[in-house]
């Protein structure tokens, strides 16, 4: 069959456009965006775990995001997991993912996109005892010696509280740090959560010397205070607790944002002795803040080159092809003379 010499050189044509718009396409180097796993191990079955994905990792750090952007929190203090955990049982956000402890205390949770995320378990009562998870931290992907983990194990660690009575009281103290001398400090407003509500709220000043005691409580419930913060305000907030003595620390610092420091290997826990009963807060004059009897395991830091899959596309191959492209027009337009004549 007998090709025309227009049809022979539009042929060449379409194989040079082909060529060019398939080598012009980004390619992955993966098919899918990696993800993460952690495995959490705790003493415990059948405990409900809930992980919330607060802040992600950017050029210059973590920072928070999404709807935790919003919360004042120092995110350079060690009870930074503890401070953020005070105010999604305020809030009660929506948590990405919750699952329970199988037979053997552990709880897993995958599909997970690099970030920031926080894992919480929930207070549980066994045999008179109450056992308290300690929130933690843990960045996907964890840096261990220069390597970047997307598989992550975590042992949580944990309060057992032995209560011999049904009620305690429960005392807040503020502290202010490095207040500015040109800054007055106000009075706040402290709320006292009692699981997932809010409680009551108090205001703390120099009339009250900046601490309040809450009395008869119930000791079994799961208690956490939370500091109503003005959205201009120049500081931001601690909060870390010692049996039943609450600490509320404000920092004065110049940048809004502050990189948390996150998990990296984390440890096996020991298990804490039961909290002594509150003993009267000092005045806030101090600037020391308690120290909590059980922290979050340790945390990896932030890379300071964040990983970020490699992507786009191949381009020392187009000039090739593309002067190839060109060969078959002008062999086509000689054909078509050549048939022409």
């Amino acid at each position: 069959m007998r090709i025309s010499g227009k049809i022979k050189f539009l042929i060449p044509l379409f194989v040079l456009v082909f060529m060019v718009s398939a080598l012009s396409m980004p390619f992955s180097a993966d098919e899918q965006e990696q993800t993460g796993r952690i495995t959490i191990l705790y003493e415990l079955e059948n405990v409900p775990f809930s992980i919330y994905r607060v802040g992600e990792i950017t050029q210059d750090g973590a920072v928070l995001s999404g709807d935790f952007a919003r919360y004042k929190v120092n995110m350079h203090s060690s009870n930074s997991a503890y401070t953020l955990l005070s105010y999604i049982k305020r809030d009660n956000p929506a948590p990405l993912k919750t699952a329970v402890t199988g037979e053997r205390g552990s709880v897993v949770f995958d599909g997970l996109e690099k970030g920031v995320y926080l894992v919480s378990g929930k207070s549980t009562v066994v045999d008179g005892v109450l056992y308290t998870v300690s929130p933690s931290l843990i960045s996907v992907p964890c840096i261990t010696d220069e390597d970047q983990e997307w598989d992550i194990t975590a042992t949580v660690k944990y309060e057992r509280i032995f209560e011999e009575e049904t009620v305690v009281d429960i005392s807040v103290v503020k502290v202010w740090e490095d207040c500015p001398g040109t800054f007055t400090c106000p009075g706040i407003e402290i709320q006292l959560i009692k699981d997932s509500t809010i409680f009551d709220t108090v205001t703390l000043n120099t009339e009250n010397n900046w601490k309040h005691t809450w009395r008869d409580l119930d000791a079994y419930a799961e208690w956490s205070i939370t500091e109503n913060i003005p959205n201009n305000a120049p500081y931001t907030v601690e909060i870390s607790r010692e049996g039943y003595v609450f600490t509320v620390k404000n920092i004065f610092d110049d940048e809004e944002t502050t990189k948390p420091t996150l998990p990296t290997s984390p440890t096996s826990p020991t298990s804490p002795t039961a909290p002594t009963a509150p003993t009267a807060p000092t005045a806030p004059t101090s600037p020391t803040a308690p120290t909590v009897p059980v922290t979050t395991p340790n945390t990896p830091t932030t890379p300071d080159t964040p990983f970020i899959p490699q992507t786009g596309q191949l381009n020392w191959p187009i000039p090739v092809f593309s002067t190839a492209g060109i060969l078959f027009i002008a062999f086509g337009v000689l054909i078509g003379r050549k048939n022409n004549e």
